[in-house]
């Protein structure tokens, strides 16, 4: 239902804890929003990005693979967090808006230093730059 379709009620309720108790953590339900993006965003695992373990081409494949198969866990029954709040709440909450684009510029940046790591070790030989492959791959 979205971040304004859903209540503290309902997410409450699904916690199976009282109203009261998200208020004893969270301001509001914007506050929790938040917190819950950060999460998201530590949850896509941008460090795998610059495990230099692997080289650049299979680093890349790899994150993406782990995002695919977080998909799939989930049936692709919900998106990109990123994507959603981004559609949902971009001209309401400057809190979401700047925590949207934190992370996916964050994001951006670190597909994009891989991808110039592919470039030097001549594995990327596109004549489009690392930064605009890095954000075609992250849109």
């Amino acid at each position: 239902r979205g971040f304004n379709g859903t209540g503290i009620q309902d997410i409450a309720r699904t916690a199976g804890i009282p109203k009261g108790s998200v208020y004893n953590h969270f301001e509001n339900k914007e506050a929790l929003a938040g917190e819950v993006l950060d999460r998201y965003a530590a949850s896509r695992r941008l460090g795998m990005l610059a495990d230099e373990n692997l080289a650049p081409v299979p680093r890349l494949r790899a994150h993406f693979e782990y995002l695919a198969a977080d998909l799939e866990h989930f049936s692709y029954e919900r998106g990109c967090m990123f994507g959603n709040f981004g559609a949902e709440l971009s001209n309401q909450t400057d809190l979401m808006r700047g925590k949207v684009d934190a992370g996916l510029s964050a994001w951006t940046d670190a597909v994009t230093q891989v991808l110039e790591e592919a470039r030097e070790a001549g594995a990327l030989t596109s004549v489009l730059t690392p930064g605009r492959l890095g954000q075609f791959l992250v849109d």
